[in-house]
């Protein structure tokens, strides 16, 4: 198991490393602004609480459960779409995809500044856990 979440952790780590030298140099470039940093942080912040609302539906979740549901759909997944939609000859849909950009570093620099407690969401949220 521990080969599995090393593995896929560092797939997760190099999406997050593109995603914020890339998010950089659009901000170097004058590219992106404050606005689209502010409506980064709301997509990541509601990409986070949906994942936590779907732990909170559930009863009892697996121990490892939040290892790959978190950096999978706040790392991952936007990770992987941002290339296609960044491909795109529509304005709006370029927009979005640089707000999943954005998203993608703000969610992986917040996770590293609130290892403690993101690591910990299932005591703070009261949730029941099974191996």
């Amino acid at each position: 198991m521990g080969i599995i979440i090393c593995f896929f952790f560092l797939i997760c780590l190099g999406g997050a490393v593109i995603a914020i030298g890339q998010a950089l140099s659009m901000l170097w470039k004058k590219e992106i602004g404050g606005k689209e940093i502010i409506f980064g942080l709301l997509v990541s912040l509601i990409l986070f609480g949906l994942v936590t609302l779907s732990y909170l539906l559930q009863k009892n979740i697996w121990v490892f459960g939040y290892i790959f549901r978190y950096p999978f759909f706040t790392i991952l997944l936007p990770s992987m779409i941002y290339p296609y939609l960044q491909r795109s000859k529509r304005p709006s849909v370029k927009y979005w995809s640089t707000l999943l950009l954005i998203s993608v570093s703000l969610t992986s620099i917040l996770c590293i500044i609130f290892y403690k407690p993101f690591f910990n969401i299932f005591e703070l949220l009261h949730i029941s856990t099974h191996h």
